[in-house]
């Protein structure tokens, strides 16, 4: 695990105003560029009621600089880790026998009165599921390497740029905790373990980009809590 020194106080000549990281922000997100990002506001000499002037952008200090190509545009900065850790890929347990024998009494009763419904392409999707389940309860995760950089959230050699992010938030399963994040991309949702993380530094460096809001449940989601309630298969 690594933290990167980005995150600690810095001498107040190497931030950013106010004016400067707001600008850089609407520019960046104007520009559709997902490489053009700004600086954590860890690193910001942020003061709401500061002077807004464009004015100070033009210091030869700053860290975000204007193109002298693309007027209101601005240089991209080189990518940076501030937060770095291994964790498995997926939420993992051990099943015994008994819960593998009532998932698989359970899709045969399904499979069966669906058979006698006429209804024989569902039947496989069933067959389908139970095996998928079999193969995640057997098979252990992977380990998985995951960043937070200041372009966005990397895991393995795969990146989510901030722009492409939404909500997140925290909770837990199989006893162990991760973090859910909302994605523009499909499945709409990742979901990464923090592994011996801290859920607060998590959360503390998310905060400067996202906002921790738990999203309202789906139908399917909706649908798989009502079945988990009647039909609990967690009886390990």
């Amino acid at each position: 695990m690594y933290i990167k020194s980005m995150m600690e106080p810095k001498p107040a000549d190497s931030k950013l105003t106010s004016s400067e990281y707001l600008a850089a922000v609407s520019s960046a997100r104007s520009s559709g560029q997902p490489n053009q990002n700004y600086v954590p506001a860890a690193d910001l000499d942020f003061d709401p009621s500061g002077d807004m002037s464009s004015d100070e952008i033009d210091s030869d200090n700053n860290s975000y600089q204007q193109s002298r190509v693309a007027p209101g545009m601005y240089r991209p900065l080189p990518e940076e880790d501030i937060l770095g850790w291994s964790a498995p890929s997926r939420a993992f347990k051990v099943r015994s026998r008994r819960f593998f024998t009532t998932v698989v009494v359970i899709g045969l009763l399904i499979s069966m009165i669906l058979f006698f419904a006429g209804q024989v392409l569902p039947v496989a999707v069933v067959f389908s599921i139970i095996f998928m389940v079999y193969a995640m309860s057997v098979v252990a995760p992977s380990t998985a390497n995951h960043k937070i950089t200041t372009y966005g959230i990397r895991t393995d050699e795969e990146i989510l740029y901030w722009e492409e992010l939404g909500r997140f938030w925290f909770e837990t399963k199989f006893g162990q905790k991760m973090v859910n994040i909302e994605t523009a991309r499909f499945p709409n949702r990742v979901s990464i373990l923090l592994g011996d993380q801290p859920e607060d530094l998590i959360e503390e460096i998310l905060s400067e980009v996202l906002l921790k809001e738990r999203p309202p449940l789906t139908q399917f989601e909706k649908m798989g809590k009502w079945l988990e309630e009647r039909i609990p298969l967690d009886i390990d």
